[in-house]
C-alpha cells in the first residue's frame, strides 16, 4: 500500500537531495538566469523491508550546445588513417549560450 509513510519519506528525500546540491542549483541559477529542475520518484516492487524507492533529481548545471559541420562526396575517396579518416572536413562550433563556459 501507498500511504503517509512512504509519501513522508519521499518527501524527506527531496528535501534531502535539494539540500546536497542547493549551491550547485545557486550557481546554474545565477549564471544562466532560469533554472529546469526535474524530480522523479519511482515506488518499486514491494521488497522484504516494504516498498522499494527511487528519487532522482536532475539539473543541467552549465548549458553546453556543439555543432558539427562538414560537407561530403559520396564521391569522394578515403583513407583510413590512425588519427582518423582523411576526406571528411569537419568543423566544431561552440554555439552561444548564457553560461559562464560560453562567454569564456
Amino acid at each position: 500500500m501507498i500511504g503517509p509513510k512512504i509519501k513522508r519519506a519521499v518527501v524527506e528525500a527531496i528535501d534531502g537531495l535539494l539540500e546536497e546540491n542547493l549551491s550547485d542549483i545557486d550557481a546554474a541559477h545565477e549564471d544562466a538566469g532560469e533554472i529546469g529542475i526535474s524530480i522523479s520518484v519511482k515506488l518499486g516492487e514491494v521488497g522484504k523491508n516494504g516498498v522499494n524507492c527511487a528519487v532522482h533529481l536532475g539539473f543541467i548545471k552549465e548549458r553546453v550546445k556543439v555543432e558539427t559541420k562538414f560537407q561530403i562526396d559520396e564521391k569522394q575517396m578515403e583513407f583510413d588513417f590512425a588519427d582518423g579518416v582523411v576526406g571528411v572536413a569537419h568543423e566544431r562550433t561552440p554555439m552561444a549560450s548564457n553560461s559562464r563556459r560560453a562567454k569564456e
